[in-house]
């Protein structure tokens, strides 16, 4: 095994690897908010952490494997691509998934819906889903508070 030493930093040739790897999943975690659309406090709420933690991914360029599974799960993407695999399918790549029966039907009486009644229907879902991403919110708040 190789010792370099710069001035006073000294690291090893598995160091030299493990920062490349950071490099990789802080560009991989950047083009997720960048082509999702998707925030820091988004990506908090998928993966069930503080807004810290996320901060915490970006300054290290480290994700915990369950973190990386959640958002994986949700964005559509692979564990593996967002911690930095080379060789998978990243956001673009990746087919879209077809509809599931339940969402055929969903979007089947939407679009016999009249244009003002789709509209004033997509209001109350957002609505509704501004509230409980508030709740979820709230709950995880005072939950951490509990914690402390």
């Amino acid at each position: 095994m190789f010792i370099y030493i710069y001035k006073h930093y000294v690291y090893n040739v598995k160091m030299k690897d493990n920062l490349k790897n950071n490099v990789a999943v802080l560009a991989r975690l950047n083009e997720l908010m960048d082509q999702q659309g998707i925030s820091k406090a988004d990506m908090a709420r998928i993966a069930g952490v503080s807004p810290q933690a996320v901060n915490n991914w970006f300054n290290r360029g480290d994700i915990g494997k369950r973190s990386a599974q959640k958002l994986a799960q949700h964005v559509g993407v692979s564990v593996d691509w967002i911690l930095g695999d080379k060789d998978v399918d990243g956001p673009n790549d990746t087919p879209e998934r077809s509809l599931s029966p339940r969402e055929k039907i969903l979007l089947e009486l939407f679009n016999e819906l009249p244009d003002s009644e789709a509209n004033q229907l997509l209001k109350t879902l957002e609505e509704k889903k501004r509230y409980y991403d508030t709740l979820l919110d709230e709950l995880l708040h005072k939950r951490h508070n509990k914690k402390a």
